[in-house]
């Protein structure tokens, strides 16, 4: 470790001759870059520049407040000599100089919305798709393939301070490393957007990178965590009206570290998986891609009738006017490369043949039971009744299931009631029992997913360490992005509200943490002006009035509709119009 030290020391201030040697001392210690000998921030406090400030606190804060404001006289001065010049010579290349290179928007003079736009398209032109803003990273998706991820490319960001290079996805990560094994505490990186904005391939390259800085003990462990995103978004992710890889839930993958920083495995929690996705699509929209990559493998081992699909048929569930079963899945190269990825994914990862055989099984009778139909039957009592009218679609989702076909009927076509202690059996109509089946098919598939997620955990928790020995997590929030269409499902919704909750905390961390601190200290600082989200999140999340506690309420009384709902909206209004 000496000798690296000695071979790659810490960088210097420029003119050292004009600081004092307790300064240049300081500056030394802070920006050591092997972070096993990098003093902790206790450390720090206790050295003799830190400690000479005791007693001087308000002197020194005043002195500092007139070099900032000095120093953004300077800066204003100088801003508008460079815009003379520009205007006058009309020099191009000066503009980009003064403009285009800030990789922070935060120094900035002037922040506003124009002003970080304009930088932001500038950098995009130039392919700079990464800038930061203080402790943000925003990345403007180019959508093609960039040669700046290669693995000299994640040698650049290892163990360096971030002004070192230029803004880049892997300067995260190993800020978020260099945090988590220097000061021993967890860490979380928040990945937020609308649709399309670049969000999954954001968190691969962080798993990525982060792999490279855990340097496992052995590869398999490496090539498992990596695949882990890749297995649930076959299950997770669809194609969109706005993203052909869209993720449909959050997920949340926390890599798990020893104290020293050495990867020893992961684990992924899943939230509001868009279940209704399962059984309808809107407009040129399509279902969860592993059903069309399971049609399409299959079809290729000619395995289809052994899991009682049709090699003709469309299913219900991916019936759409855009899409034929035999030229567009069936055929389709690109399906069949992805199902043998898929598989390959399962096998590594550890699940064994047996587990994929039931996985293939349930997923084809999710596809089954989409064609299951129902027909009105007058029965004795004179009630609607229903009966299923393709007695064989039935034995086929019964058969996949390994439960008897009669069972399956007496679910789709019945439901208890349970009155002064007596169970009453009464029948399904025709409307009710296809949405019955509708929503088994749904509970299927939520309940297939979270048992892989669970599975993927298992197979990927850390062996048992000492009692000593410390586990660190660095989290990665990945979730689906803000949309906004003319009509949003309640899935949308709450993935709104969710982003919107991100972006509450961002506002807090970004605006009201900083000033509050400010105050707190009597700094003199110019309060800046932002847009406070907090009375929207009220509206919905608030207790017991926000409108998710209202649908809550309504859905638990029996003879609720959404008329009643609207009811119950109004009756909100006017209280808060009364209110204010």
């Amino acid at each position: 470790m000496g000798r690296n030290q000695e071979r790659n020391p810490p960088p210097t201030l420029r003119q050292p001759e004009l600081w004092s040697d307790d300064f240049n001392d300081f500056i030394c210690k802070c920006v050591i870059k092997d972070f096993e000998l990098r003093p902790n921030v206790l450390d720090l406090l206790q050295h003799p520049f830190i400690k000479q400030v005791k007693n001087k606190e308000k002197l020194l804060q005043n002195q500092l407040i007139e070099l900032i404001d000095l120093n953004q006289q300077v800066g204003l001065i100088e801003k508008t000599r460079h815009e003379r010049i520009h205007t006058k010579k009309g020099n191009h290349m000066k503009n980009q100089g003064d403009s285009d290179e800030v990789e922070d928007l935060a120094t900035l003079e002037v922040l506003d919305e124009n002003t970080v736009t304009d930088h932001l398209q500038n950098r995009y032109e130039r392919d700079m798709i990464y800038t930061y803003v203080g402790d943000i990273l925003i990345a403007v998706n180019p959508f093609n393939v960039m040669d700046i991820y290669t693995p000299e490319h994640s040698t650049l960001y290892i163990g360096v301070k971030r002004t070192a290079n230029p803004p880049h996805i892997f300067a995260v990560a190993d800020i978020a490393y260099q945090s988590m094994v220097t000061y021993s505490s967890d860490q979380c990186i928040v990945i937020s957007g609308e649709s399309g904005a670049g969000k999954t391939e954001s968190a691969h390259l962080l798993v990525q990178q982060l792999t490279v800085l855990g340097k496992a003990n052995n590869r398999t462990l490496q090539e498992k965590i990596l695949l882990v995103n890749n297995l649930v978004e076959a299950f997770g992710n669809a194609s969109t009206v706005i993203n052909d890889n869209s993720s449909r839930f959050g997920k949340y993958l926390e890599m798990k570290f020893t104290s020293t920083g050495t990867v020893v495995g992961a684990q992924i929690n899943e939230y509001l998986l868009e279940k209704s996705r399962v059984v309808h699509q809107a407009t040129s929209e399509k279902n969860f891609h592993i059903f069309y990559y399971i049609y399409a493998g299959l079809a290729d081992r000619k395995k289809l009738a052994h899991y009682k699909l049709s090699d003709s048929k469309t299913p219900k569930y991916l019936f759409n006017e855009h899409i034929k079963l035999g030229p567009d899945i069936v055929s389709n190269t690109s399906y069949k490369e992805q199902f043998d990825a898929v598989e390959q994914c399962f096998k590594v990862i550890g699940f064994s043949l047996e587990e994929l055989g039931s996985v293939y099984s349930i997923l084809a009778s999710i596809l089954n039971s989409g064609d299951i139909e129902f027909a009105a039957v007058a029965s004795e009592h004179q009630t609607d009744k229903s009966n299923i009218s393709n007695g064989s679609v039935l034995e086929n989702v019964a058969s996949l299931l390994c439960i008897r076909s009669d069972e399956l009927q007496e679910a789709l076509t019945t439901h208890c009631v349970v009155a002064r202690g007596e169970t009453i059996v009464r029948n399904n109509t025709v409307e009710k029992a296809t949405v019955v089946r509708d929503a088994m098919s749904k509970a299927l598939y939520g309940r297939l997913f979270s048992w892989i997620v669970n599975r993927i955990n298992s197979l990927l928790r850390p062996d048992s360490q000492g009692e000593d020995e410390q586990n660190l997590n660095i989290g990665i929030l990945d979730i689906f992005g803000f949309e906004n269409f003319k009509k949003n499902s309640f899935e949308q919704l709450c993935i709104n509200i969710a982003n919107e909750q991100i972006q509450f905390y961002f506002i807090q961390h970004i605006f009201t943490w900083e000033q509050d601190e400010y105050l707190n200290e009597e700094v003199d600082a110019r309060m800046i002006e932002y847009e406070d989200n907090r009375p929207l999140l009220d509206l919905f999340l608030q207790k017991p009035m926000g409108m998710l506690a209202l649908l809550d309420e309504e859905s638990r009384f029996p003879q609720a509709t959404d008329q009643t709902l609207v009811g119950q909206c109004l009756q909100l209004t006017r209280r808060r119009e009364h209110h204010l």
